[in-house]
């Protein structure tokens, strides 16, 4: 072993004394001589480096009041009063250190409690709006405190007046205004705008009128019609329904807690609320819709081609219509999924298909229904039902208003029952509990393939559900999901493709 290595060292009041750690710099240690067990100069300066005076420390490390060596001492005549005065005095507390801390900590706390209040927004929200809001209870009283501004007819000769006439009205009316416009409900300064009323018992006081006026589809009038029903206080048609759905009623109306397609689920419930409880076909149109049910007789899809006077909205097919192929490639890859996640014993898919236009219905029916056995479907329409009642209100050409508007009231009625029945089977409103078919099992609508420049399509989503229309998870309990899931959807748009935001729209405005 060489000399360096050899280097011991002992600390010892004794030959047999146990030895005792101490620190280079402590007094004790200073008391014990250090023998070294090795020579050399080195090792010599390097012990009298710990014999200097001035590097050991003055006071042991730890007192003990065990130790003979460090014995606590207490001067005589002194008060415990006094000791711990003594005591608390030597700890110490620094006030203003505490004040420059106090900042900090009230910085800390706000930190802790806004990480709360995020926490509950997302978890939460409507929690939270109760907290910060309140529960208003609803109330119902008169207004008083404006006088009404009453709609002059001085310059018409008839009554009611036409739509176009009523919107040209409501522009006067914005035009005179002054100043911001205010919240949804907000009155104006001068009053809103009213029509003289006479008196009459057998008129709700809060009741709500609805033009339908000709001037757009029946599809398109029944989404406003879901929307304004829960208003019960305006005159509305499909020309003014944009002065009363603007931005102004979905900045009330929206969730403003979440993002996305689920800040539309209050106005979503709306018009599902209006169309079980208060838009119902009366008992013929019923009927026709009960008899085509029966005629399918299984769980399916639906297929919705919209063609006519409705181009697309995306630029993909822009001033066209979507080709027939990607509705086949949608409604096989949609029953795919649909029967992973709830058609287990399905033995072959089933479509319903309505269409405006008969060349594209037949030409979807030939390509969903090959001879060469690839798509093997059964597929059902008005137009190829075996009810004679049902083909006789089909589609006979592509709807375009204004010529549909030129046809005689008696074939307008009959080709609208047929628009009923298609929207009821494309959307699966309006399905009765008690409805049961020969099988044993029910037309059960499980998913549609559409496109959103459609309103059929618009209000197929309605009738499918929030969950099973977008994907979200039963009972909605996963709060954090803000868009439509593709994996689960059963909603399926071919026009946009979820390019736009949100992906679903109540109602058109025109």
């Amino acid at each position: 072993m060489s000399r360096s290595n050899k280097l011991l060292y002992t600390a010892r009041a004794g030959s047999e004394q146990v030895l005792t750690p101490r620190t280079p710099r402590s007094r004790a240690g200073r008391a014990e001589e250090a023998l070294f067990d090795a020579d050399g100069d080195e090792n010599i300066q390097f012990a009298n480096y710990y014999e200097m005076d001035g590097v050991h420390q003055r006071a042991p490390l730890l007192a003990s009041s065990a130790s003979t060596t460090f014995p606590q001492r207490r001067l005589a005549g002194t008060s415990k009063a006094k000791l711990f005065k003594a005591d608390f005095d030597g700890v110490g507390v620094d006030w203003d250190l505490i004040a420059r801390r106090l900042p900090l900590l009230a910085g800390l706390a706000s930190v802790l409690f806004l990480a709360i209040l995020v926490i509950m927004s997302v978890e939460k929200p409507e929690t939270l709006h109760t907290y910060l809001h309140g529960s208003p209870s609803p109330t119902s009283h008169a207004n008083t405190s404006h006088t009404m501004a009453i709609l002059s007819y001085e310059n018409y000769t008839s009554f009611p007046l036409t739509p176009l006439e009523y919107r040209q009205e409501c522009y006067k009316f914005l035009a005179g205004m002054k100043g911001p416009m205010g919240t949804y409900w907000h009155i104006p300064p001068g009053g809103p705008m009213d029509v003289e009323h006479k008196e009459d018992s057998r008129v709700c006081k809060s009741t709500i009128t609805y033009m339908l006026d000709g001037y757009v589809g029946l599809a398109a009038d029944l989404a406003l019609m879901a929307q304004v029903a829960g208003l019960a206080r305006e005159v509305i048609n499909s020309r003014t329904a944009l002065f009363h759905f603007g931005h102004h009623f979905m900045d009330e109306f929206e969730d403003p807690y979440a993002r996305e397609l689920r800040r539309a689920k209050p106005i979503f419930q709306r018009s599902a609320t209006s169309f079980a409880h208060t838009i119902r076909p009366n008992a013929v149109n019923a009927e026709l819709i009960q008899a085509a049910r029966r005629e399918i007789g299984a769980p399916y899809l639906a297929a919705h081609v919209r063609h006519g006077d409705r181009k697309t909205e995306g630029w993909e097919f822009h001033g066209g219509y979507v080709p027939l192929g990607d509705y086949v490639e949608a409604v096989s890859d949609t029953w795919e999924r649909v029967e992973r996640m709830d058609l287990e014993d399905a033995t072959e898919p089933v479509v319903w298909i309505a269409s405006d236009d008969p060349d594209a219905r037949d030409d979807l029916v030939k390509r969903l229904t090959d001879p060469d056995g690839v798509n093997v479907t059964r597929v059902y329409s008005l137009a190829t039902s075996d009810n004679e009642e049902l083909r006789d209100i089909a589609s006979p050409e592509p709807y375009v208003q204004p010529e549909f508007n030129a046809i005689p009231p008696e074939d307008r009625i009959r080709l609208t029952r047929g628009a009923v029945v298609d929207l009821a089977l494309v959307s699966g409103l309006w399905s009765w509990d008690d409805q049961t078919i020969q099988t044993g099992q029910k037309a059960r609508l499980e998913g549609v393939v559409c496109t959103i420049s459609s309103n059929f399509c618009k209000l197929s989503a309605v009738g499918l559900g929030w969950e099973r229309a977008f994907g979200f998870l039963p009972g909605d309990s996963d709060k954090q999901a803000m868009a439509m899931d593709d994996n689960r959807k059963r909603w399926v748009e071919l026009d946009l493709k979820g390019a736009v935001t949100p992906v679903w729209r109540a109602f058109e405005l025109f």
